[in-house]
């Protein structure tokens, strides 16, 4: 490549004449082309003189012709004196005018390069002058321009010719009397060798003497060097042989060191106290992509962005100035493939035998995996911590549910039979009514915390996720309320997804009210569906996301936005950033709950000012897609057999209270031995449905059902409970064929699972 580059040099090299007739011929040109802008300049300016002369004339030889056929409307002659002035050299336009109106004219107006002059015509009768209008002339300048390029063309052609000429002859005078002495002289330069010291240089002056000049001068200047040279060889010759012997074993030692060196894992460089690299070995090469000898001599200015290079160069002067190693973290990006890594880097000083300072030696170790790991067991004990909040949460949850469940069951069953029984006009059915509320409201919250729990007792179904956001909307809409318009923006072709619809309400209720509590007046808030599917490369470079086909949901609001500190918070319970009395810090929970119950992950994008958005993705189902279909429920009556069990006597009495009213015969028991005796004294038909509670003290619901099943095998199962205590349910999802209601329940909801119990194929049509 070397050899190349000298080749081309050698091409494209210009000797002294070849320059010397260069600038020679630019001094020409430029002198020529400075004449000749003069000379065109002076053209210019006859040219618009001539023309300047021409209005004078036109001013003072036919102003008067034409004023008088003017006074006397003579238009043939007026039009006959136009034309004449036409005629007249560079004359493009001759008009007429009066009041803005051409009363006579001749050629075509055009201003582009032209003079244009206006002469008003005054008549004077009796004493009075009277204005008869305006004459227009406009001369045009592409004629003058015209000459001007002719003449141009014409200068520079003939001072061309003339620079060529002189320049040719000039040239071959210089190179006979100079440049094929020069010429000679570099060739016996390029042949000396040691061989040919001994033979003299001789210059072929020829057959005119002239007597000395400079480049005899020369050339008894280069014999004397050659003489000098020759014998600094003879010197020398001894001397490299004795050096010989000393290079040989230094380099030996020196290769040893070397390859030492190379064979480090760490990158390793030495530089002088003014940061020029002095020797760095093959792992620091990498980082700078270039060799060590491209890289000794010169600085990490050379090769690093200016930022870079100071944070270096400070940490270099760090060490030099405490006289021993410091040690710091330094990212780097190596220029050879592109890759990161984290360097823990020590500096330390290096001084000569005198104690003098000569430089700093660096040791760089990549510390990339040491560091992620240590970040990944950060992220471990984070989760960790988290997976300890939720058991705590799931625990007090499981805890209260069942007993707060059952208080609530009560308060909501007796409400609903006094509300039966009183009537409208009565003034404590208001009261009732926001019993009936409260009850409600504290019901929900323990479902959100079941929920965040991951411990809500779901039926999932496989469904369109599509058509279950479709049959929320006008809910969604008058949560939102009037002033947040609600975009909706479903995928074609959706994957399905296996979940409890009533899960999807949930979440999109959740995610509603916290765009709305975020929105301050007017706003959007906008809700898609895609399908999106992550391999292995992409989780690994995206945290939190897990590789498979997913249904994305995203849930988007140009609200407030949240800071930083919020969004870690996001998904704790209890968070809110709305004050007391407006959240319980349980809504964006609970959809987190919902969400990692159906192994699916949510990711949330937010800044201040900017909106948030939630992305929901739920894995995807390969089965058939069940078809949900909206019916508006209504009581329904009976007249089966029922036996109710349920340990808490309140409850027990309430739910027989409902099932009497719905028209039901009702046998109750407060313990599982007495129901068992109660179902032993029936005969085997004459007991249509069990609605037993899941925990009891003498047995569970499910062992209980079992054995009332063996007396009686046609009968029907209803379980009932604040909590499911993986009793019936395994992991919160219920088996196949197994029918449940969770308490507290309205005498409305009892009613409707009780028919869909006892006639499922009224439940399969729907």
């Amino acid at each position: 490549m070397h050899e190349g580059h000298l080749k081309r040099k050698r091409i494209f090299r210009w000797g002294i004449a070849q320059k010397f007739i260069f600038w020679l011929f630019i001094f020409s040109s430029l002198l020529t082309i400075i004449i000749t802008a003069v000379q065109l300049y002076i053209g210019y300016k006859s040219g618009f003189n001539l023309i300047r002369k021409s209005i004078r004339q036109v001013e003072k030889s036919y102003l008067g012709g034409i004023k008088k056929s003017l006074w006397i409307s003579d238009n043939e002659l007026l039009q006959t004196q136009i034309d004449g002035m036409m005629k007249l050299p560079d004359m493009q336009y001759v008009g007429v005018m009066h009041d803005k109106k051409v009363i006579a004219e001749a050629g075509i107006f055009q201003d582009k390069n032209v003079i244009a002059e206006e002469f008003p015509l005054p008549y004077t009768y009796h004493g009075k002058t009277i204005s008869l209008g305006t004459l227009r002339i406009v001369y045009t300048l592409e004629n003058v321009y015209s000459r001007l390029i002719r003449n141009a063309v014409v200068l520079l052609l003939s001072q061309g010719i003339v620079v060529v000429l002189v320049s040719c002859f000039i040239f071959f005078i210089f190179y006979l009397l100079v440049a094929r002495h020069l010429y000679e002289l570099v060739n016996y330069a390029r042949s000396l060798r040691v061989d040919t010291l001994k033979t003299p240089f001789t210059m072929k002056r020829g057959q005119i003497q002239w007597g000395e000049d400079e480049l005899d001068e020369l050339a008894k200047t280069i014999n004397l060097m050659r003489t000098n040279l020759n014998d600094s060889y003879t010197r020398l010759k001894g001397e490299v042989l004795e050096r010989k012997q000393a290079e040989k074993s230094f380099q030996k030692s020196e290769t040893h060191l070397r390859t030492l060196v190379n064979s480090l894992p760490d990158l390793v460089w030495l530089k002088d106290p003014n940061g020029v690299y002095l020797s760095c070995n093959t792992k620091f090469e990498h980082f700078f992509g270039a060799k060590e000898a491209q890289i000794v001599g010169r600085t990490d200015y050379d090769f690093l962005d200016e930022s870079l290079a100071d944070f270096f160069r400070e940490k270099d002067r760090l060490a030099m100035e405490q006289g021993e190693p410091s040690m710091n973290e330094e990212k780097i990006t190596y220029a050879d493939d592109g890759h990161t890594e984290l360097l823990e880097t020590i500096k330390s000083p290096m001084f000569d035998g005198k104690g003098t300072l000569i430089g700093v030696l660096g040791v760089g170790r990549d510390i990339t995996l040491r560091k992620k790991a240590e970040e990944e067991k950060i992220r471990l004990e984070k989760e960790l911590q988290q997976a300890q909040r939720l058991e705590a949460v799931g625990k007090l949850a499981g805890g209260v549910a069942h007993d707060f469940n059952n208080m609530l069951s009560v308060i909501l069953g007796n409400t609903d039979i006094l509300l039966e029984d009183l009537s409208p006009s009565n003034p404590i059915v208001d009261n009732l009514h926001e019993i009936h509320k409260a009850a409600e409201r504290s019901a929900d919250l323990t479902r959100q915390l079941l929920a965040f729990a991951r411990k809500q007792t779901i039926a999932p179904k496989v469904l369109d996720l599509n058509t279950a956001i479709d049959g929320m909307l006008k809910m969604l809409e008058r949560l939102i309320g009037e002033d947040i318009h609600l975009v909706w923006r479903p995928s074609d072709n959706l994957w399905k997804i296996n979940i409890d619809p009533s899960q999807i309400d949930q979440a999109l209720a959740n995610l509603c009210v916290n765009s709305r509590d975020a929105i301050k007046s007017v706003g959007k808030v906008t809700i898609e569906t895609e399908n999106v599917s992550f391999d292995r490369e992409y989780c690994l470079a995206h945290r939190g996301f897990k590789p498979g086909d997913y249904v994305m949901m995203a849930f988007s609001d140009d609200g407030a936005g949240m800071d930083k500190d919020t969004l870690a918070n996001v998904f704790e319970p209890f968070f809110t950033t709305k004050g007391t009395r407006h959240g319980t810090g349980l809504g964006l929970a609970t959809v987190y709950g919902i969400v990692k119950q159906n192994k699916g992950f949510i990711n949330v994008y937010s800044e201040p000012g900017q909106g948030t958005t939630f992305k929901v993705y739920f894995p995807r189902h390969e089965a058939a897609c069940e078809e949900l279909i909206a019916v508006k429920p209504e009581i329904k009556k009976g007249n089966e057999k029922i036996l109710v069990v349920e340990d808490e006597i309140s409850i027990l009495n309430m739910t027989s209270t409902m099932l009497g009213r719905l028209g039901y015969s009702v046998l109750s028991a407060s313990t599982p031995g007495e129901a068992l005796q109660i179902a032993g004294n029936l005969d085997p038909d004459d007991l249509h449905l069990l609605i037993t509670d899941v925990v009891m003290p003498e047995m569970n619901g499910r062992d209980l059902a079992k054995k009332i099943s063996r007396l009686h095998p046609g009968i029907k199962c209803l379980f009932m409970s604040g909590y499911t205590a993986n009793v019936i349910a395994h992991h919160g999802v219920l088996d196949e064929g197994i029918d449940f209601i969770n308490k507290p329940f309205s005498k409305h909801d009892l009613a409707l699972k009780i028919w869909e119990t006892l006639h499922p194929q009224d439940k399969a049509a729907k």
